[in-house]
């Protein structure tokens, strides 16, 4: 598992990424995969639980104070394995909290973690992801003849390394020949208010990126770091060959989030439905079920990847809002769920501007994109009291044209809205249940930032 990477979008054809690639050879990609929730954590949680952050309680970064660590009685993949008779194991990147008890995260049902947890300061990724690589693929060489079945999760840090470009940023990065993407001239007029609200808070936090000469130096960083973390995924893989466990272990290579680093003109992850930020890499590998060399366009969610480890080990994953993936393996035409369901509680996806419509509810379905952002609590309200964005994913890939704005999207917009709002909330009621959650902010941001904010988005509005 990476941290922050997204769907290839936009890199230069001539890149290649050795490992990836060679995943992708020998099982089969997802490539209409989405994560259901940014930032870090409470897309973590959802991966890890099966369950969506309403339902975990993980709505935000644990770095911050207002957000608790993830509740050990909430079932984990780790729990439900164990409970099947599973060793289960955990490498790198944590990131859910509670890592300071005196037993690691084994009340979450994992053993063999290593303090202490990689949250992502900057360079950190580029520091200690050799040495995850290298733990995990010693914990496999000892425990590859053990007569119980394991889980094994390695999590790297990078490309999450990327956060804080130009703040931080590694001096020596190779050329990659990146160029903007075909999205980047987005004024963000037509689109909900938050996310230039966004755009001014990363200017403050990580350092304004002055022309497009420096976004293509942000653009290339990040292609850099996917290089960077794909050697040491490769150190991970090599082990398991080594081992002679390769033809009975199913190999899960996803991400928690992706970045949009220049997409619309943004950066990092936050309250969006763009293909950048939550559309993220998956590709399985099972020699003894999965065809090499094979693709699914089906939708598909993080939530799913509980259900499909679960019934990959014979375990009833019934409880579970997320789908089986295991029979797109087969026959990867195969409708497995008609859409993915997108939410954010993150107040640290609003910056300082204190409450205004920066959380949303949005759904992905195989023809649109349909969200609805609305201020914290007001999530009852329905579309009247919200920002509405509506993207036609198969005629604007780019999602440049909001056809919910102020009647973009012609005569026809509208009855599509009706529908995909009514989707949307029977998609809410099906996975979450009844959408009445009230997370806990911060209190008033330091004067300093709330300034510092406030010259920017001026900048970016004016």
């Amino acid at each position: 598992m990476t941290d922050e990477e997204r769907e290839r979008l936009w890199f230069p054809d001539g890149v290649r990424f050795p490992t990836r690639d060679r995943l992708a050879a020998q099982g089969m990609r997802f490539t209409n995969h989405h994560v259901h929730t940014c930032p870090c954590t409470p897309s973590r949680a959802t991966i890890f639980t099966g369950q969506h952050a309403a339902i975990s309680g993980m709505f935000d970064n644990v770095n911050f104070s207002w957000q608790r660590p993830l509740d050990p009685t909430v079932p984990t993949m780790g729990h439900l394995l164990a409970a099947a008779g599973y060793r289960c194991a955990y490498v790198g990147k944590w990131h859910l909290g509670g890592e300071s008890r005196r037993d690691g995260i084994r009340a979450y049902g994992f053993d063999d973690w290593n303090a202490p947890d990689a949250h992502g300061a900057p360079y950190l990724g580029h520091f200690i992801d050799g040495r995850i690589a290298d733990r995990a693929a010693q914990w496999i060489d000892r425990h590859a003849n053990d007569d119980r079945p394991w889980l094994l999760v390695c999590s790297f840090v990078n490309p999450h390394d990327i956060m804080l470009y130009p703040r931080f940023r590694k001096l020596r990065v190779r050329e990659h020949g990146v160029d903007l993407p075909p999205n980047f001239s987005d004024d963000l007029t037509t689109k909900p208010v938050t996310q230039r609200y966004w755009k001014a808070t990363c200017d403050v936090t990580a350092g304004v990126v002055r022309n497009e000469r420096a976004w293509r130096r942000l653009i290339n960083a990040y292609v850099d770091l996917h290089a960077e973390v794909d050697r040491h995924l490769g150190t991970v893989l090599d082990s398991l060959v080594a081992s002679g466990c390769r033809q009975n272990t199913l190999v899960v290579s996803t991400s928690d989030h992706g970045d949009m680093a220049g997409a619309h003109g943004l950066r990092q992850k936050a309250a969006n439905l763009y293909r950048e930020n939550i559309q993220v890499p998956l590709t399985m590998v099972w020699p003894e079920r999965i065809a090499a060399g094979t693709s699914t366009e089906r939708l598909s969610g993080a939530v799913d990847l509980v259900p499909t480890l679960l019934s990959a080990a014979g375990v009833d994953s019934t409880p579970l809002p997320g789908h089986d993936l295991s029979p797109l393996w087969s026959n990867p035409n195969q409708a497995v769920r008609d859409s993915v369901l997108f939410s954010s509680d993150a107040f640290s996806s609003m910056g300082p501007a204190g409450p205004h419509r920066g959380f949303l509810r949005g759904i992905v379905t195989e023809r649109h994109k349909y969200g609805r952002y609305f201020r914290p609590g007001e999530q009852g309200l329905g579309r009247r009291a919200a920002d509405l964005e509506l993207y036609d994913r198969l005629r604007d890939p780019a999602e440049m044209s909001n056809l919910a704005h102020l009647g973009a999207g012609g005569v026809g917009a509208e009855s599509v809205i009706d529908e995909l709002d009514r989707q949307l909330d029977d998609l809410i009621a099906a996975e979450i249940g009844a959408d009445d959650v009230q997370p806990v902010g911060p209190g008033s941001p330091p004067a300093l930032i709330t300034r510092m904010w406030s010259r920017r988005l001026g900048a970016v509005a004016g």
